[in-house]
Parts: structure tokens; C-alpha cells; sequence
């Protein structure tokens, strides 16, 4: 079952780096604004999801200090998620490709995090 959910993990990486490369060969105003929204949307979404699912069996803590409710973790992701996609749509008329690195990379980012804390939650059990 962990191997199970590893692998589900790293085909989501892999998938994301995939789509970037894909992105930066061929990016266009539209496509660099839907693509990387949707990635930084997806990642933030994990990374809550996890980090709620990991709280809720217990064995594990949040260690930032300004996330300990939930109420304050969905408040930042939110926050986090809207200035990301503002930030994205802002630069993607004059420069899709950067619009494309950043939407990419943060969902990435933000994807690993999610692998990480399914990682802390299985070294819990």
C-alpha cells in the first residue's frame, strides 16, 4: 500500500515536469494562464489536503507556528493561491513563458510539499 502511494507520487511529479517542459516549448498568452493556474491551484489544494488528512490521524503536528487551526491554513492557502494566480495573469500577456515557469514551478513546489507530508504521515504509523 506505501509503495502504492509512492508511486502515485512520483507520477504526479513526473506528470508536472512534464507539462512545464511542454508549456515552455509552446506557450501562448492563453495557454500560459490556464496551464500554470491549474498547476499552482492543484498543488496548494494537495498540500492542504495532506497536511489536514496527516493532522486528523494524529502522530504528526504543524510545525508553523501561524498554521496551528485550520481555519489559519486555509485562510493562507487561499490567500497564497489567489496572489499567485493575480501574479500569473499579470505576467502572462507580456511574457508567457515566465507566466508558465512561475505557475509550474510553484505547483510543483507546492506538489512536493504534498508528497513530503504523505511521506512524514507513513513514517507516523
Amino acid at each position: 500500500m506505501r509503495n502504492r502511494r509512492l508511486l502515485r507520487a512520483s507520477v504526479f511529479c513526473f506528470v508536472m515536469g512534464v507539462l512545464c517542459l511542454s508549456c515552455l516549448t509552446c506557450a501562448t498568452p492563453a495557454f500560459a494562464q490556464t496551464g500554470p493556474i491549474t498547476a499552482v491551484i492543484a498543488g496548494n489544494v494537495a498540500d492542504l489536503v495532506s497536511t489536514e488528512i496527516a493532522l486528523s490521524r494524529g502522530g504528526v503536528h504543524e510545525v508553523n507556528p501561524l498554521m496551528q487551526t485550520t481555519a489559519r491554513r486555509v485562510a493562507a492557502k487561499a490567500g497564497a493561491t489567489a496572489f499567485t494566480v493575480w501574479a500569473v495573469k499579470r505576467i502572462a500577456p507580456k511574457s508567457p513563458k515566465v507566466a508558465a515557469v512561475v505557475g509550474y514551478s510553484l505547483g510543483a513546489v507546492m506538489g512536493g510539499i504534498a508528497v513530503r507530508n504523505y511521506r512524514v504521515m507513513q513514517e507516523a504509523r
